[in-house]
């Protein structure tokens, strides 16, 4: 049976939430506010017709897919940047970069976009952006390999995305329009990071979802 799309809605949201409280309480900061929106989940998806047990269980699965990120963090060593994306966008004058995630433990792939291979791995995920100033960035396009969602793949892109501008002396990034809850949430979670003076990298987006 396929499921409702408000329930799937509710999932994701559950999954980036738990995302954002693993990298706040990685980096000591308070995470009351947090747990309460994730209480608060859990909550709707039994409205939405899904029994106690499975709504812990898919929160049991979103903190076990936060652990592996967490993990992915720690590693640093699957990223890497490319001077020009493949994509032309046409949105804004200047070269379209990439900024990807690669991984040599993971099958090949023959899919739209993910057909790349390196020394480091398959290509996994990948972010393509464009400078509009000495300090500034300008995302494009987010992606993850399709049978590779789900997994933190888009969290731990972003997270390292950042750490990369920090030390490369950006000081903000535009997100545009975010239409996925997951991608706002990780959002949300690096806005917060600056405010508190943990990142030196500020960022902006429209919610569009």
């Amino acid at each position: 049976m396929a499921r409702r799309p408000h329930l799937e809605s509710l999932r994701n949201r559950l999954w980036g939430l738990v995302q954002r409280r693993a990298v706040l309480t990685r980096s000591e900061r308070d995470t009351s506010e947090i747990e309460a929106k994730i209480q608060d989940v859990v909550t709707k998806l039994q409205r939405q017709g899904m029994s106690p047990l499975g709504a812990r269980l898919e929160l049991i699965e979103a903190e076990e897919n936060a652990a592996r990120l967490v993990e992915a963090l720690k590693k640093n060593t699957k990223s890497y940047v490319h001077d020009e994306s493949p994509i032309d966008y046409g949105l804004r004058p200047g070269i379209v970069q990439r900024f990807a995630l690669l991984d040599d433990e993971v099958p090949g792939s023959t899919g739209r976009y993910f057909d790349f291979k390196s020394s480091d791995g398959w290509l996994v995920a990948f972010l393509d952006f464009t400078r509009s100033g000495a300090d500034e960035l300008h995302i494009e396009y987010i992606a993850t390999r399709p049978d590779l969602r789900r997994q933190g793949l888009a969290a731990d892109l972003l997270y390292r995305f950042v750490a990369w501008a920090e030390d490369n002396d950006v000081g903000f990034i535009h997100f545009g329009h975010v239409m996925s809850p997951t991608i706002w949430d990780i959002y949300l979670g690096l806005k917060a990071a600056y405010r508190a003076g943990t990142s030196a990298v500020d960022v902006h987006a429209k919610r569009d979802f």
